[in-house]
């Protein structure tokens, strides 16, 4: 029996505005449960080709984020497991609560690089009396 043709992973559809959108099914979300997929938008159907072949090697060779879970998101479930001192947690939650989840709290956990922490590394972004305390020498 020949083998069964396998099923695209993955689709171009096109959107109100006249530009092309790839769609690639990357699959579960292990946190959430739910489905996940990476989407490009392109301004022609061959750029989106292009874009659903890019977004399909992403896949097939596991480059993408696994969850949408957000920074704060994932401090919050860390904090909930780690073994802390019970002053150790109180200076961990002040410290996130006031500069870590207001400036990038809301950012997808996946997409977080170097560059956005960057700013928040540096001694001048931090108080007095965090700076005492924190080294940010690598």
């Amino acid at each position: 029996m020949p083998p069964r043709p396998r099923r695209p992973r993955g689709h171009i559809e096109e959107l109100p505005s006249g530009r092309f959108r790839a769609i690639v099914y990357a699959g579960i979300d292990p946190l959430t449960g739910r489905q996940r997929y990476l989407k490009e938008t392109a301004g022609s159907y061959g750029d989106a080709e292009n874009a659903l072949t890019r977004l399909q090697s992403r896949v097939h060779e596991n480059r993408h984020p696994r969850t949408a879970i957000t920074v704060g998101q994932a401090i919050t479930r860390w904090l909930d497991v780690a073994k802390l001192e019970d002053t150790t947690r109180d200076r961990y939650e002040d410290l996130i609560r006031i500069y870590i989840k207001p400036r990038i709290g809301d950012l997808v956990a996946g997409k977080l690089d170097a560059e956005m922490l960057e700013p928040l590394r540096a001694p001048a972004a931090l108080p007095r009396s965090v700076r005492r305390t924190v080294s940010c020498e690598p």
